[in-house]
C-alpha cells in the first residue's frame, strides 16, 4: 500500500529586535497538531484547531502539524528544518520514522502538505512528531518532539525497522568484542560519547544526548564504534586515538575539575574549527575584561573567521565566548556594554585594542 502524506506547516518568523544576538536565539518556540484548520478573522489566516488531548481516532483522516520559528536571521537560506514522525520508543533513536521531511526555508514561509490516515501504514499506537532546526553544517540550533495517540480501525501492527545512526552497513558485520571499544567499561563509554558532541553532525547530536540514559553497553559500543568508522573506514581507532591527544589538550589548556576542556566555549571551537591562526591575548586593559580574540583565516569553505572571548568575573582560566563574525555562532551587537566599563566612551577606539578586529559603529 502506498504511503500517502499530506502534511500542513506553518512557519512563522519572529524576531525581538532588543534581544541579543546569539545560537540559542534561533529556536523552535511551537509545536502544535491538530486535526482541522479554522479561519482566523482578526489575524486574517488560517490557524490550527485548539485539541484538548492530541487523540486522533478512526474517523480522523488526516493530521495537521503547526510549528512557529523564532530567527534571528530570516533570510539565512542555510538553515532547515527536518521533521520526522517516529513511534514512541525506549530505542526511539534507532527506529526508522515512519515519515520524514526535510522543508527548506528560503522560500514562501508557509508550507501546505498532508498525512492522509485513511490510506497510509500508521497502525494503532503512540508517536511522536520531533522537529529538528538545523542549519547546512548539520548543527542542531533546536529540536522538538510532541507526542500523539493514533486509534486506527484496523490495529495493524507496525514492524519496528532500526538502523544504527551513520553506521556504514559494512560496520555492523565487524564482532565490537575485537575492536577497541570491547576495553571500555559502560561508564568510561558514556564519558567518551559525552565527549563527541562538540564534532557530532546531524542527528548524531540529539543521539549523544540520549544515550546518556541508555544502560545498554552493546548499544553503547555499536554507536561509539560506528562514529569513528565513518569517520576512518580503515582505521576508527587511529581516529578516536588523534581526538584523545586533542581532548588532553583542551583539558590542561582549558579544562578544570568540574568542567572538561571540551565542554568549555574555547575547547568546542577548536574542536570545531580547528587551532586558531592566530591569537590575541589582552589581559590587563585598563577599563575592561581580560578577553582574547581567535583568527581563522581558512577554515573549510569560510574565511577569515573571528572568536570573541571574555573572562567574566572569578572564573579562573575559563573564559566565555562573546561574539563573532560567523552567523552560526554568537553574533552580538551588545559586546562592548559587556566588556567594557564604559562602553559609551567617545576615546574606547583609541584604547581598546578589540576595536582593531571588530571595527563596528
Amino acid at each position: 500500500m502506498r504511503l500517502k502524506i499530506i502534511i500542513c506547516f506553518f512557519v512563522l518568523y519572529i524576531i525581538h529586535p532588543n534581544t541579543v544576538f546569539s545560537i540559542g536565539n534561533d529556536s523552535i518556540k511551537l509545536v502544535s497538531l491538530s486535526d482541522k484548520l479554522v479561519w482566523n478573522d482578526t489575524h486574517n489566516k488560517y490557524e490550527l484547531s485548539e485539541m484538548s488531548h492530541l487523540f486522533f481516532d478512526a474517523d480522523v483522516q488526516k493530521i495537521i502539524v503547526g510549528f512557529e520559528l523564532k530567527r534571528m536571521h530570516p533570510n539565512d537560506t542555510s538553515q532547515f528544518v527536518f521533521l520526522e514522525i517516529k513511534k514512541k520508543s525506549l530505542q526511539q533513536f534507532r527506529l526508522r520514522p515512519v515519515v520524514s521531511k526535510k522543508i527548506n526555508l528560503s522560500s514562501t514561509p508557509l508550507y501546505i502538505d498532508s498525512l492522509d490516515l485513511s490510506d497510509s501504514l500508521f497502525a494503532s499506537g503512540n508517536f511522536d512528531v520531533i522537529v529538528s532546526y538545523m542549519n547546512d553544517s548539520f548543527k542542531v540550533l533546536d529540536v522538538k518532539k510532541v507526542s500523539f495517540q493514533l486509534l486506527r480501525a484496523k490495529n495493524n501492527i507496525i514492524k519496528d525497522e532500526f538502523y544504527t545512526v551513520g553506521a556504514d552497513k559494512l560496520s555492523s558485520d565487524i564482532n565490537l568484542e575485537k575492536t577497541f571499544v570491547q576495553k571500555y567499561d559502560i561508564v568510561q563509554l558514556k564519558k567518551n560519547i559525552a565527549s563527541l558532541s562538540p564534532m557530532a553532525k546531524g542527528a548524531e547530536g540529539k543521539v549523544i544526548k540520549e544515550l546518556s540514559s541508555v544502560e545498554d553497553i552493546h548499544i553503547l559500543k555499536q554507536f561509539f564504534y560506528n562514529f569513528w568508522y565513518n569517520r576512518n573506514p580503515s582505521d576508527p581507532e587511529k581516529a578516536w586515538s588523534d581526538y584523545v591527544i586533542i581532548l588532553n589538550d583542551l583539558a590542561k589548556k582549558y579544562g578544570n575539575a568540574h568542567t572538561p576542556g571540551y565542554e568549555t566555549d574555547r575547547g568546542r571551537i577548536y574542536i570545531q574549527y580547528g587551532a586558531p591562526d592566530r591569537v590575541e591575548r589582552v589581559s590587563n586593559e585598563k577599563n575592561a575584561l581580560p578577553y582574547e580574540v581567535w583568527f581563522y583565516y581558512n577554515s573549510g569553505i569560510k574565511h577569515n573567521l573571528k572568536f570573541l572571548f571574555f573572562q567574566p568575573g572569578m572564573l579562573g582560566n575559563e573564559m566565555l565566548l562573546l561574539h563573532s563574525n560567523v552567523p552560526e555562532e554568537i553574533v552580538n551587537p551588545y559586546w562592548k556594554r559587556i566588556l567594557l566599563k564604559d562602553p559609551n566612551n567617545s576615546d574606547n577606539k583609541l584604547t581598546h585594542k578589540v576595536f582593531e578586529f571588530f571595527n563596528e559603529k
